[in-house]
């Protein structure tokens, strides 16, 4: 299948990558339960019906709920699951690995020459990091949870913090002066420091530098941190689990 359209179905957004010339050029974000944006996006995009949707999803409310509005408009809607991704995994239970991760993997390894390992951070809801071998097996990974939950939780478990919006890292700054940038930089340490350590330790797995790629949503939070490991390249892309929808969609006949 072709998509005109694919979708990343996430915890707390709803991405739909454009698709054209066989790479997604552009990206949306939208609330995962309103229709409304969605009809506005199409008219944005400026396109009509029927449409080939490819879908990927952690969330299966919003995944029903798209599907109905979709197949309204006589749109083709094709679900992408695990069996429909490509890459081969070393892990306990693949079906229970999110379905992002795989994708995250499948598209960072159509981008480097086969043979070397690589390690994908996803910053989103959660922030995941895995580590896919020279072979390009997927061995699995790390969840943590991401910075908006982490400032969700400080202000919605205690009593006075404030809600933040979670700030890109900054070296330069050892010290919060104040509550809101205690809080920032709490958030950041926290991100940073943990996907620093499992990158240096999953970059130990190899004689290989790795290649690392940084993608979802907060992905700019961390672009231009120094990482402790030493890596063969540094790749940010927000558009990486996208196009791994993608892949996945057009190696389905």
């Amino acid at each position: 299948m072709t998509p005109d359209v694919v979708v990343d179905i996430g915890n707390t957004r709803l991405k739909w990558g454009r698709c054209l010339g066989g790479a997604v050029t552009e990206l949306a974000s939208l609330a995962g339960d309103r229709p409304d944006e969605w009809d506005a996006q199409l008219a944005k995009w400026e396109l009509g019906a029927p449409l080939n949707w490819a879908v990927a999803s952690v969330q299966p409310e919003w995944q029903q709920q798209f599907t109905r509005w979709a197949e309204s408009r006589g749109d083709r809607v094709a679900a992408i699951a695990h069996a429909h991704v490509p890459v081969p995994t070393d892990v306990t239970e693949r079906e229970r690995v999110g379905i992002d991760r795989l994708l995250n993997a499948l598209a960072a390894l159509v981008r480097v020459p086969a043979g070397w390992p690589l390690i994908v951070i996803g910053v989103g809801t959660a922030v995941t990091v895995d580590y896919v071998d020279p072979a390009g097996v997927f061995r699995g990974g790390a969840i943590l949870p991401g910075p908006w939950m982490m400032a969700h939780a400080l202000h919605e478990f205690t009593a006075k913090l404030p809600l933040v919006e979670p700030q890109p890292f900054d070296p330069d700054r050892p010290i919060g002066r104040n509550t809101r940038e205690a809080i920032e930089l709490g958030i950041q340490s926290a991100v940073f420091g943990a996907a620093d350590t499992l990158v240096w330790n999953m970059s130990q797995l190899s004689d290989l530098k790795p290649v690392l790629f940084v993608t979802g949503g907060g992905a700019d939070l961390l672009r231009g941190v120094g990482f402790t490991a030493d890596l063969e390249g540094a790749i940010y892309d927000p558009l990486l689990t996208l196009d791994g929808v993608r892949l996945a969609a057009e190696s389905v006949t």
